[in-house]
C-alpha cells in the first residue's frame, strides 16, 4: 500500500481554512505584464532620430525619479506626434509598477518578487516530486503566505509504535530535503511529532507520548539533515497529543480509529524568510 501524505491547512494556533493566500501571484503577474509593455514601448523608440531620442530619454529618466507632471504631460500636439503618447504610456507603466523612488528600491522589489515566484514554484513542484518517488496520490498543495505545512502520516514513516524511519520513506524525505535546499526563500524548518491520545502501554519503551513524538520528529529531522538541509534552520518539537488534526471521539465518547490514525503524524513546517 502506498504511504499517505497530506498537507495541513494551518499552523498550530491558526484555524484551518480553505482559502489560499496567493495574492502575490496576481501582483507578480501584473508586474510582468507591465514590464513587457515597458520594453515594447522602449523597442518602438529604436527608429527615432537623435533629437527626439534626447527629449524622450529625459522624460524616461524623469519617470523613474518622480511622479510629478512634466512638460510632456502638458503637450497636446507637437513635432513628436505619436511619440508623445508612447512617453506618456511609459510614465504610466512606471507609475503602475510602484517600484519605489530610487533605482535601489526598484531593484530590491523586483528581486523579492522573483524570489517569491521561485520558492512557490519549488513548493508547488513538491507534490509531483513526491509522487515520482512513489509517495502516492495523497499529496495536496496548501501554500500559505508565510509557510507551507506538510504532514506525513505515521504509517508512511514508522512501524507501529516505533520511531526508526522506514527505508521505504527515505526517497520522499530526500525529495523534500532537495526542495528545501534549493528554495531561495526558505527560513526556518520546524519538524514536529504528534501522537493520538492513547498513552503508551505499561512496559513500553516510551514513558509518555511526548517522548515518542520527540523521537519520531528527531529521526525525520536527522534524515533531512543527512540530505543537505542546514541543521541551523531546523527545530524539532515533540507535541504528544496536544495538537490533534481531528476529533478522536464521537458525541457518545466512542473512539474514531480513522481520526486517531490521522493525528499520528510528523509535520514539517517550512517557513518563508520574512520580508520587510
Amino acid at each position: 500500500m502506498r504511504p499517505r501524505l497530506t498537507k495541513r491547512r494551518a499552523l498550530k494556533s491558526h484555524a484551518p481554512h480553505d482559502s489560499h493566500d496567493e495574492s502575490w501571484l496576481v501582483s507578480y503577474a501584473d508586474m510582468m505584464t507591465l514590464l513587457f509593455g515597458f520594453f515594447v514601448i522602449l523597442y518602438s523608440f529604436s527608429t527615432i532620430d537623435d533629437k527626439k531620442y534626447e527629449r524622450m530619454s529625459d522624460e524616461i529618466a524623469s519617470a523613474f525619479k518622480s511622479t510629478e507632471k512634466s512638460d510632456i504631460d502638458k503637450v497636446q500636439t507637437d513635432d513628436l506626434g505619436e511619440d508623445v503618447r508612447k512617453i506618456r504610456a511609459l510614465r504610466m507603466v512606471v507609475s503602475m509598477l510602484n517600484l519605489g523612488g530610487t533605482q535601489e528600491e526598484a531593484v530590491a522589489k523586483i528581486e523579492k518578487a522573483y524570489a517569491k515566484k521561485e520558492v512557490s514554484k519549488s513548493i508547488e513542484d513538491l507534490s509531483q516530486t513526491l509522487n515520482d518517488t512513489g509517495a502516492g496520490a495523497g499529496v495536496s498543495k496548501s501554500t500559505q503566505k508565510a509557510y507551507v505545512d506538510i504532514i506525513i502520516s505515521e504509517n508512511a514513516l514508522f512501524q507501529k509504535g516505533g520511531y526508526e524511519v522506514d527505508a521505504s520513506a527515505i526517497p520522499y524525505i530526500k525529495a523534500l530535503a532537495a526542495d528545501i535546499t534549493t528554495s531561495a526563500d526558505v527560513g526556518e524548518v520546524i519538524v514536529s511529532g504528534h501522537t493520538d491520545s492513547v498513552a503508551p502501554s505499561a512496559g513500553s519503551l516510551y514513558k509518555n507520548n511526548f517522548v515518542l513524538s520527540s523521537l519520531r520528529a528527531g529521526m525525520v529531522a536527522d534524515v533531512l539533515i543527512r540530505f543537505g538541509v542546514d541543521p541551523h534552520k531546523i527545530k524539532v518539537a515533540g507535541m504528544g497529543d496536544l495538537e490533534p488534526l481531528m476529533p478522536e471521539h464521537d458525541g457518545k465518547g466512542n473512539a474514531i480509529p480513522a481520526n486517531m490514525a490521522k493525528n499520528r503524524r510528523v509535520q514539517v513546517t517550512i517557513k518563508r524568510l520574512a520580508t520587510p
